[in-house]
């Protein structure tokens, strides 16, 4: 086929990350922190506060709203199912990459840009996280475009506002989608690209004072609405989530950072090792070219020190260096030679088909609620309120249960008397209950948790008299 009757490379990314994205998105349960989300984004379209979350009636505010306001918006387009849950995901990871492929073209070409926006989503990492309905892909498709935004204006000879307004936009978005962690990392990271770069007098323009005064300004103004509508108590939950992350050193904990640098090439293969292995040739590329691949890289090397100093082992947290390790692996893939490129490709199709295939079911059976909430729905009241105990890990359950939920404390302070709980304990917590009158009706173990429903006695239970049904076993 001629070169003039090649599809456009910006395109074939598209189809190629649409494909990835969204086949067979909506085949598994929805588990663990799904439910939440799920949970967050019906109580929104139900009546409750937008700009303060609520899960089970109760602020639920450690992270920011923007995971919840998509996902509303998709349950209201599309309806409620786990399709349309993980849907704003998707598409955020699709967003990420048609974003790269159009801020680089410019320095790289369409062909390497094209290279570089496949890559920023089809590491192993990202491969696993881009088709769950978490905050994760949010905070990485935010944070890696404000990155690679960043690289793209001081990798240019000339000033570049509409770049620097899109890093504050990404910057923005990443803070909505998870909170301080935003800031962090591209701080690290923007110091990181000014020290590879050496232009530090850009950062006193208004282009970038402006954009990272807007992105600022987004996080204040959401900070302010928490403490207006619910005071103190429900902005210390963001502000607690970002304090746990605070440096608490121990031998163990030192060993596993200084191992992030490795892990990072680990969790974003086989790109970093198409980066690594065309540095070598990094004088062969034009010189925009280079100039923005040694601005992306040293936004990368920042921000991956910004982790190396936190204290958390969890890989997601990486999430936000794929789109401008991408870059630099876009920039060099012209000299790795075409059967590593291919070899790359073979991988990436390998690992997602046994990330679809074969993770995400063994997930879904070793997680998945839908065949506890089965059992315990014909006990419950269609469309009646049942109540359980706040505790989030459990809230895909009520996701199955299509029921409204509220919270409450535990069995020291039960909700009024007739209503009905669905609740999961384990071994020993029982016995609270049963002093409290609460009796199972039906149950279901999983694991080391017993889920069951309950009903609150319509009078004040006499421990003398004899209780009606059977204690959870």
């Amino acid at each position: 086929m001629s070169s003039s009757r090649r599809p456009p490379p910006g395109l074939v990314q598209l189809l190629v990350t649409l494909c990835l994205a969204l086949a067979w998105l909506g085949r598994q349960d929805v588990v663990r922190m799904e439910g939440i989300v799920a949970e967050v984004a019906r109580a929104m379209l139900d009546g409750s506060s937008w700009c303060v979350p609520h899960l089970h009636g109760v602020p639920y505010t450690y992270k920011p709203p923007l995971a919840y306001w998509l996902v509303a918006g998709s349950f209201k387009l599309c309806g409620e199912n786990a399709w349309t849950l993980r849907l704003p995901m998707a598409l955020a990871a699709v967003a990420l990459a048609s974003g790269v492929h159009l801020l680089t073209r410019r320095a790289l070409g369409p062909r390497r840009a094209a290279w570089a926006a496949i890559a920023s989503t089809t590491g192993i990492l990202f491969l696993s996280k881009m088709r769950t309905a978490e905050f994760d892909g949010l905070i990485a498709a935010g944070v890696g475009i404000a990155g690679v935004a960043t690289a793209v204006a001081l990798a240019s000879e000339s000033p570049r506002p509409g770049a620097w307004i899109t890093a504050g936009l990404g910057l923005a978005f990443g803070f909505l989608a998870k909170g301080p962690i935003a800031f962090a990392l591209f701080g690290a990271g923007l110091l990181g690209a000014l020290g590879a770069t050496g232009r530090w007098r850009r950062l006193t323009t208004p282009a970038p004072l402006l954009s990272l005064g807007l992105a600022a300004l987004t996080a204040l103004l959401w900070l302010l609405c928490l403490w207006r509508i619910g005071g103190e108590a429900v902005l210390a939950q963001p502000l607690g989530e970002a304090s746990i992350r605070a440096l608490h050193w121990t031998p163990r904990a030192v060993g596993l950072s200084a191992a992030k640098p490795l892990a990072a090439v680990v969790l974003f293969f086989p790109w970093s090792v198409v980066a690594l292995l065309g540095w070598r040739h990094r004088r062969e590329l034009p010189e925009k070219a280079q100039a923005l691949a040694r601005a992306a890289g040293g936004f990368t090397v920042g921000a991956l020190l910004a982790l190396t100093l936190l204290p958390t082992y969890e890989p997601r947290y990486f999430l936000p260096l794929a789109a401008p390790l991408a870059v630099v692996a876009g920039a060099f893939i012209g000299g790795v030679g075409r059967r590593v490129r291919l070899a790359a490709l073979f991988l990436v199709a390998g690992a997602w088909i046994l990330q679809v295939a074969v993770i995400e079911p063994h997930q879904a059976a070793r997680r998945s609620l839908r065949e506890v909430a089965r059992v315990l729905a014909p006990q419950l009241p269609e469309r009646e309120t049942v109540w359980t105990v706040g505790e989030d890990e459990h809230s895909s359950l009520f996701f199955y249960l299509d029921r409204p939920v509220r919270a409450f404390p535990g069995p020291a302070q039960l909700p009024p008397p007739g209503s009905w709980l669905v609740l999961a304990t384990g071994q020993g917590e029982e016995a609270a209950y049963a002093r409290a009158g609460i009796v199972s009706l039906a149950d279901l173990q999983r694991g080391h948790t017993r889920y069951w429903v309950a009903r609150v006695p319509p009078a004040p239970f006499d421990g003398g008299s004899e209780a009606r049904g059977r204690a959870p076993r």
